[in-house]
């Protein structure tokens, strides 16, 4: 008798983890907090370029900080959408979670490809000393390439766990 109970209570405790809305909720923020910082962004460039008064082409720095401020925009609202669907359990949030993954790495790497290129243009001119201080500078972003993948990874991990999976719907 007392080990059918034993069994139905860890075979409820599989079905009910909350891994997944934990997740979601940690997700949600995240994408909540990268929405808001995306937006200020977008405000920053269009007053900065209203007050500059040009009305001439973008530059290229221009362009890429609108793509930049763009997919960040797409990927703080893809976030707050997985994270809601974590929070209400359902699978289509760990689905969509894991293509999202693979689409930040890919993005970030990108970005970071980008970045490496123009940096080695512009400290081309500079004198060795203060190219090398300026790249010390980048070595942010450098880390989030490296250390990014290992977080979506774990995440993943975490969401594709058989008892993650059971309790969603």
């Amino acid at each position: 008798m007392s080990n059918s109970r034993d069994s139905e209570s860890k075979s409820t405790l599989k079905k009910h983890s909350e891994i997944p809305r934990t997740l979601g909720f940690l997700i949600a923020f995240v994408g909540v907090f990268f929405l808001v910082a995306t937006v200020f962004s977008l405000i920053t460039i269009v007053v900065l370029q209203a007050a500059s008064g040009d009305t001439g082409p973008l530059s290229s720095k221009d362009k890429y900080t609108i793509a930049l401020s763009i997919t960040s925009l797409l990927t703080a609202l893809g976030a707050l959408y997985i994270g809601i669907k974590l929070i209400k359990k359902l699978d289509s949030g760990r689905k969509l979670f894991n293509i999202f993954g693979l689409i930040v790495i890919a993005l970030a790497w990108v970005k970071f490809m980008y970045k490496q290129n123009a940096i080695e243009k512009s400290f081309a001119n500079m004198p060795a000393e203060l190219a090398a201080n300026a790249k010390q500078i980048e070595l942010g972003d450098t880390l989030t390439v490296f250390i990014l993948p290992v977080i979506l990874i774990v995440v993943a991990l975490l969401l594709n766990l058989p008892r993650s999976k059971a309790s969603l719907k």
